[in-house]
């Protein structure tokens, strides 16, 4: 299985590849399935609605590519501890 990534640092908007651009660009390069994961530690508005209708939005052009949405990336032990060496 070919491993496609384009990584965005917020939610695109305005900034590209837009997510519409990216889903696009995974299914050129021949992608047979999109799995759009937010790097987000907890579920908030973005993950819940704005993504959600963004990566809607993009696969009406892609009607026989499926694509999945992953749950946020949850909140790690040592993410905590990192951040406590850091500021603490």
């Amino acid at each position: 299985m070919k491993l496609l990534n384009f990584c965005f640092d917020k939610l695109k908007e305005l900034a590209e590849p837009t997510i519409k651009e990216a889903f696009g660009k995974c299914v050129l390069q021949g992608a047979s399935r999109v799995i759009v994961t937010p790097y987000f530690l907890s579920p908030g508005r973005h993950w819940k609605q704005d993504i959600p209708s963004l990566a809607s939005e993009a696969s009406k052009e892609h009607s026989r590519v499926p694509y999945i949405i992953t749950a946020p990336l949850g909140l790690h032990e040592l993410m905590v501890a990192r951040n406590v060496e850091l500021f603490c």
